[in-house]
């Protein structure tokens, strides 16, 4: 729930995407590419979801890359990242919207 004056994070993330132009597909956010590099991921949690199913999956798709992870959890999106080999780890949401090596956003 949330306090008055203040925004839920699912409406928050949909208010910063929309003015980026994305395409919302699902729970995953991709910007339009006009690229034949690999799409550069972000994970938003790094719960269990993301450790044992979608983590592994980006990390082995034909024409993905993982590059960020972002957790609330002071610590968490660091040792994930260190054991994944992942370049970023966040514990803000704003990071993660606002990076310019992400080119999508998943959100675990």
């Amino acid at each position: 729930s949330t306090s008055a004056g203040s925004i839920a994070a699912g409406d928050w993330v949909r208010s910063v995407l929309s003015r980026r132009s994305v395409l919302a597909t699902g729970a995953s956010f991709v910007l339009p590419r006009m690229s034949e590099q690999p799409v550069r991921w972000g994970i938003i949690g790094a719960g269990d979801v993301c450790e044992k199913k979608s983590g592994p999956a980006f990390k082995s798709a034909e024409g993905s890359k993982l590059v960020a992870v972002m957790s609330r959890t002071p610590g968490k999106a660091q040792d994930f990242a260190q054991r994944n080999g992942i370049q970023k780890a966040f514990e803000s949401i704003e990071h993660v919207l606002h990076d310019e090596d992400i080119d999508a956003i998943y959100l675990a």
